[in-house]
């Protein structure tokens, strides 16, 4: 049984916060545990390789499941924009 799935995302938040501190939100893996589609207390594990080519994941525990998000960084201009491809 296949579980994957296939979702085009365009996920756009306006933060009260400079852009600087958003950027590094998304891109420091401790930060990423506390938002990135889980929550701190449920998050299993987030890495980041912060690089256009590099990779980031996060897995969320819920209900007794794990639920993955993984994408690759296909532009990275700081602080303006983070562009990724989730597969």
């Amino acid at each position: 049984m296949n579980n994957d799935s296939s979702t085009t995302l365009t996920m756009v938040r306006t933060f009260l916060v400079s852009p600087e501190k958003v950027f590094d939100a998304w891109l420091n893996p401790n930060m990423m545990r506390k938002w990135l589609f889980t929550l701190e207390g449920t998050n299993k594990e987030s890495r980041n390789e912060p690089r256009v080519g590099g990779g980031w994941e996060t897995m969320d525990h819920c209900n007794g499941t794990d639920y993955r998000a993984i994408g690759e960084y296909l532009e990275i201009d700081p602080p303006a924009e983070i562009s990724v491809q989730m597969p």
